[in-house]
């Protein structure tokens, strides 16, 4: 699955003769895809088991976090609200981070923003 995200638009196993590599290399460049059948039920289960919910269902936490970030509130202020250690705050941060596929608060408040705002 990897290789076909990087770009890859065939995978042949190394054992072949250099006639079927041949082949394989004209279909390519013609435009063609080149996948082994061989290989195409573990790729169809590893597509299964990455597709995430289109919008993965919040906790009460998480929308407490979120609520308490869209006011602009810092890890140790949102803790005081939770009754929580900043740390629990950062690591309840990173599961949502996580969760929602995002990098940063930014990119988690605008997603909050876009996709969870009826839940706020």
């Amino acid at each position: 699955m990897r290789l076909l995200q990087a770009g890859a638009t065939g995978i042949l196993h190394k054992r072949h003769s250099s006639q079927i590599l041949c082949e394989s290399i004209r279909k390519l460049a013609a435009g063609e895809a080149c996948l082994e059948a061989k290989y195409l039920p573990s790729l169809i289960r590893s597509v299964d088991r990455s597709r995430a919910p289109a919008n993965p269902k919040l906790t009460e936490r998480d929308r407490a976090l979120l609520r308490y970030l869209l006011e602009g509130l810092t890890n140790r202020e949102i803790g005081i609200h939770l009754s929580v250690p900043e740390g629990a705050v950062k690591a309840s941060l990173r599961l949502l981070f996580e969760k929602l596929n995002v990098r940063s608060r930014t990119q988690l408040v605008k997603v909050a923003l876009e996709q969870y705002q009826d839940q706020l």
